[in-house]
C-alpha cells in the first residue's frame, strides 16, 4: 500500500513510468530528496530531488533548480555529483534524478573532530579540482560548506579510500550568464563560509577567488577541528567575516608546516587582490603539488 512520505511524494509513486520512491533521505528549506529505484534497470538506485510546491517558488527559483541540472552535467567532472535526468511532475513541479551517494558529508566528519592532514590534503586536493573545472566554465560554486561536500567509500586496485563530491550548484554565478539576474545587496550563500564580498552583498564582486575564500574556510575547519567564524547570529558572522581576522591556525595544528598554514590564511585574506587569483595556486602552495587535469595534459583533445 502507498504510504505518505512527507506531503510531497509518496512511497512507491512511480515518476514518469520510471523512477519509483523508495524512502525519504532529507529535507530542505525549499525542497526534499528521496531514494528511488530504476524501474527498467532493477539494480540502479538513484537519488530524486523535488522542489516542494508553494509561493516561494519564483521563476529564479525555478532556473537555479534547472541550472543545477545544467552545469553539474555539463561539467562531467568525477568530484562533482552526477545528474542522470531533470523533469517535472504533474503538477509542474520539477525533479532531478541524481547519483545516490553512499558515504557522510564533510560536516557530519567534522564533528567528531578535525582531521589528520593526510586527509586535509587528499579532500582539498579533489575539492580543488572539481572548483577548477568549474571555474574553467565560467561557473563560481558561491555555497561551498562542508554539508555540501560528499565523502564516498571507494575500492581501486585494492585501495580502499574516499572520493569527494561537490554538491548543489544551485546558486551558482555563471559568469557569461544574464539568464538570472542576482540584486545587489542580496546575501547569497552560508554565513559561516561566505566571503567578505558576499557578507556585503556585492554580488557583481563575486568571481573564484570568492570559491578561494570558502574553500580556506573549509580548509581552515578541517586543520583546526572548529569554524574558522565560530557561530552566532547572522549580523556577528557577517561582521567577523568582514572585519575580524582568524585565529592563529599553527596553534590548533602543530603537524601543519609553515607553508601550508600559510596558504590558508592567504586564502582568508578579506581583500580579493591578496587572495590567490585561482584555486590552483591556493593548492599548490598547501599541498606542495600543482593540480592537473585531463584537459589540460591532452590539450582539450575531443
Amino acid at each position: 500500500m502507498t504510504q505518505p512520505a512527507d506531503g510531497d511524494l509518496r512511497i512507491d509513486e512511480v515518476l514518469r513510468n520510471t523512477y519509483r520512491i523508495v524512502s525519504l533521505l532529507g529535507r530542505g528549506g525549499m525542497g526534499s530528496v528521496y531514494l528511488a529505484q530504476h524501474l527498467r534497470l532493477p539494480g540502479k538506485q538513484v537519488a530524486v530531488k523535488v522542489l516542494r510546491g508553494g509561493d516561494h517558488l519564483t521563476p529564479e527559483i525555478f532556473a537555479r533548480f534547472r541550472r543545477e541540472a545544467e552545469i553539474a552535467s555539463r561539467l562531467g567532472h568525477p568530484n562533482i555529483v552526477e545528474v542522470h535526468d531533470y523533469d517535472t511532475l504533474e503538477n509542474g513541479n520539477p525533479f532531478l534524478v541524481l547519483e545516490y551517494l553512499r558515504g557522510e558529508s564533510l560536516q557530519e566528519r567534522l564533528e567528531r573532530g578535525r582531521l589528520p592532514m593526510e586527509d586535509v590534503v587528499s579532500f582539498t586536493r579533489q575539492m580543488g579540482s572539481a572548483l577548477q573545472a568549474a571555474h574553467g566554465a565560467g561557473v563560481i560554486h558561491r555555497d561551498l560548506k562542508p554539508a555540501n561536500v560528499f565523502l564516498v567509500p571507494t575500492d581501486s586496485g585494492g585501495v580502499v579510500g574516499e572520493r569527494v563530491k561537490l554538491l548543489d550548484f544551485g546558486i551558482s554565478k555563471v559568469l557569461s550568464s544574464t539568464t538570472v539576474q542576482t540584486q545587489e545587496a542580496t546575501l547569497i550563500g552560508t554565513p559561516q563560509y561566505m566571503s567578505p564580498e558576499q557578507a556585503q552583498g556585492k554580488n557583481r564582486d563575486i568571481d573564484a577567488r570568492t570559491d578561494v575564500f570558502s574553500l580556506g574556510c573549509i580548509v581552515y575547519e578541517m586543520m583546526a577541528g572548529k569554524p574558522v567564524f565560530g557561530s552566532g547570529s547572522l549580523a556577528q558572522m557577517i561582521f567577523r567575516v568582514v572585519y575580524e581576522p582568524p585565529e592563529p591556525l599553527a596553534p590548533l595544528c602543530p603537524e601543519a608546516t609553515p607553508e601550508a598554514i600559510a596558504a590558508v590564511m592567504r586564502a582568508l585574506a578579506k581583500s580579493t587582490d591578496e587572495r590567490y587569483p585561482d584555486v590552483s595556486s591556493f593548492i599548490e602552495d598547501l599541498t606542495g603539488t600543482p593540480l592537473h587535469s585531463l584537459s589540460t595534459a591532452v590539450g582539450n583533445q575531443p
